[in-house]
């Protein structure tokens, strides 16, 4: 294919990103992966320029495509600062599983701990998975938040009902080894209804992420946690988690492989095989390569 033909190519994906069917295309993730095109692309651009002898040629692309990922910016933005639990809202009153996720700051941590008390207190019958394991070494993100729900009264946080997932360091992690801890523990039903708890700038990508984990079986909801950052720095952070979700699902979420001397296209994986999920991280993500004392510890439910 000539580069001519695909700036042509480029243009027209762009046209067909009508800012009127984003709100139609976010339930399903199909706008997370738009973005996570727009970030692909523009990257891969950004390397080529400088050593195409012919730069000018992808100044119109480039531009258009720096528009359309602000547009989606901008609406991804607006929509969770106007809807403070996004999802299925039945989850909201009847969830199976209530997840918060961690966060190596230790103030973003604890307003999410915080923002659960409610969910928890008002739900006593689900099961609550507290996820991180962090880069401390005293003690992990999902213990410190443990500790401070122990602090509160009246939650009924009984070591039945309460499923610590230490092993994990980011999003894809939180999703991939919650999964496996709760099929270790019998605690996983085929459906169920599950509940998320992050900041409002993580939510975009937290709730793209457990829906592609564990699959359409699962309703999912998602409770944002209001931080107090400025617009400016909430850009920046929303930004920086819609990235970080393009790089680390692109080798996570689907496989490369090759056939003769040709590599084929990603082949995505099923929704909900967090097995295979979890062998990619193994693989791919910087953050779990070459990690085989998870393979060891998850064994029992990687058969």
């Amino acid at each position: 294919m000539s580069y001519n033909r695909l700036i042509d190519d480029l243009m027209a994906f762009c046209e067909r990103l009508d800012p009127n069917e984003y709100p139609n295309w976010l339930p399903n993730g199909a706008l997370d992966e738009h973005y996570q095109v727009l970030e692909s692309v523009l990257a891969w651009l950004h390397r080529l320029i400088p050593i195409h002898v012919e730069p000018e040629l992808f100044t119109d692309v480039i531009r258009k495509l720096d528009r359309k990922r602000e547009e989606i910016l901008d609406f991804y933005l607006t929509y969770f600062e106007d809807n403070d639990v996004i999802g299925d809202s039945d989850v909201l009153y009847h969830a199976d599983y209530i997840f918060v996720l961690a966060s190596k700051h230790m103030e973003i941590l604890l307003d999410r701990a915080r923002h659960a008390v409610r969910f928890i207190r008002n739900r006593p019958k689900a099961i609550i998975i507290l996820c991180g394991g962090g880069f401390m070494c005293q003690q992990t993100e999902s213990e410190q938040m443990l500790a401070f729900l122990q602090s509160q009264d009246d939650l009924g946080l009984t070591p039945e009902r309460v499923v610590i997932e230490d092993d994990s360091i980011d999003t894809v992690g939180n999703a991939v080894l919650s999964k496996l801890k709760l099929r270790q523990k019998k605690l996983l039903a085929p459906s169920g209804k599950l509940m998320l708890v992050t900041s409002d700038f993580h939510a975009i990508r937290a709730i793209h992420i457990f829906r592609r984990v564990y699959g359409s079986g699962y309703s999912i909801a998602l409770a944002r946690v209001p931080s107090n950052y400025t617009a400016e720095k909430k850009r920046q952070f929303a930004a920086h988690e819609l990235k970080s979700d393009s790089e680390s699902c692109r080798g996570i979420f689907s496989i490369n492989y090759f056939v003769g001397m040709a590599l084929r296209p990603h082949d995505s994986i099923k929704l909900g095989d967090e097995r295979t999920y979890f062998y990619q991280m193994i693989l791919e993500h910087e953050y779990y390569r070459h990690r085989y004392d998870l393979i060891r510890k998850y064994q029992d439910v990687l058969r």
